[in-house]
């Protein structure tokens, strides 16, 4: 008999219910679950029910089936041969290819939008505006917070089916004799650091060309590879050695971070070596410092084992313009003041920004300690 139920209206009643199942019906539910790639639920619920698991899997692939009605006899299904003879349910070997060809798809999407989302993801300012990590400016680019709540949802599904890929696999793998350690991460590639190129307009059209490429791959490997590999990209492809990533990473360096003429360029986010050099940032896939930084280890800048470029530059003297606003973390060399300098006269400016205050380049020195020669420079 049924409980009265409670008085708390969110209370579901509970009571006993009675159903039957007759193994035709049982048989096809998890037939259509393994169809629909739910491994986990399709052999969990034969397994829950006492049916061994090398036998449940012959059920889902079309060898067994159950049958028998529990309303009959001793109220259980039995099972036996099946003589479906057409092959219209999944293999353990095509099981396993779909499941991790699903694993290595949402992993690669996951890592991605992950990355982007922390990357671009920042503290809010006064103003509500969304600061990037890395940038001293609020005029920066910003990441829309209507985009970063989606993408955080976004991410939640991914999680969720990389989650169950993972589970059916734990389940698939004793089948066909293997173990998780041969899950395909190598297939993940470099995928993970994809973000920066999806700033790039013509990312579309060098990917499609990309795949026209691979498939009259069928030459030389030197000529394959300079094919293959986008001369714009910073992932390693398979047939790329070390040595060979090295190189090409150092031509892409020195085309994504052109030093500029400060008298003539119209960049406005560049960072500035201590000899008064202007290495434009804007060309990068997305343009902020802490990008055009972790380049500098293949233009010999930066050490090799530095992890954090953008700190490094920082700590050695260099100088930032982010939105036309100087900005820099230690003392200014000469070769630094006379670029302000020639920055200044070729504009006509009497002041600049400084940390985002006007600022004279006088007052500017005599800030910095006054360490300095104006040469003859009399602004005031």
């Amino acid at each position: 008999m049924p409980r009265k139920k409670k008085e708390d209206s969110n209370v579901i009643e509970s009571g006993t219910y009675h159903f039957y199942l007759t193994g035709e019906s049982f048989t096809n539910l998890v037939r259509d679950y393994w169809n629909s790639n739910l491994v986990k639920l399709a052999i969990t619920a034969m397994t829950d029910s006492g049916i061994p698991i090398d036998m449940a899997l012959k059920i889902c692939t079309g060898q067994m089936k159950c049958t028998g009605d529990t309303r009959e006899g001793d109220h259980t299904l039995a099972v036996e041969d099946d003589d479906t003879t057409e092959e219209i349910y999944f293999t353990l070997e095509s099981q396993i290819k779909n499941v991790e060809k699903k694993f290595i798809n949402t992993s690669q999407k996951l890592f991605k939008l992950v990355r982007k989302h922390e990357m671009l993801s920042g503290v809010e300012d006064e103003n509500g505006t969304l600061k990037i990590p890395g940038e001293s400016s609020i005029f920066g680019a910003v990441y829309r917070k209507d985009e970063s709540k989606v993408n955080k949802e976004i991410i939640g599904r991914l999680k969720k089916d990389q989650k169950e890929a993972l589970e059916n696999l734990e389940i698939l793998y004793p089948l066909a004799g293997k173990t998780m350690s041969d899950l395909p991460v190598t297939d993940l590639g470099t995928n993970w650091s994809d973000i920066e190129l999806d700033h790039y307009e013509t990312y579309e059209i060098s990917q499609q060309r990309n795949t026209r490429l691979e498939q009259n791959a069928k030459i030389k490997a030197e000529r394959q590879l300079k094919k293959i590999l986008d001369v714009d990209s910073y992932d390693q492809g398979d047939d790329e050695t070390d040595e060979q990533y090295e190189k090409r990473m150092n031509v892409l360096a020195k085309k994504m971070n052109p030093i500029v003429d400060v008298k003539t360029t119209k960049t406005k986010n560049a960072w500035i070596s201590p000899e008064g050099k202007m290495y434009d940032v804007e060309k990068q896939p997305f343009p902020i410092h802490v990008n055009a930084a972790s380049d500098y280890k293949y233009l010999g800048i930066v050490p090799k084992d530095i992890s954090n470029e953008s700190d490094w530059l920082d700590k050695n003297g260099w100088m930032k313009m982010t939105s036309f606003s100087f900005m820099i973390d230690g003392q200014l060399t000469q070769d630094q003041i006379d670029m302000l300098m020639d920055y200044m006269t070729a504009r006509n400016l009497e002041k600049i920004e400084w940390f985002g205050y006007e600022e004279t380049l006088k007052n500017i020195i005599e800030a910095n300690d006054g360490i300095s020669n104006l040469r003859g420079f009399d602004g005031d």
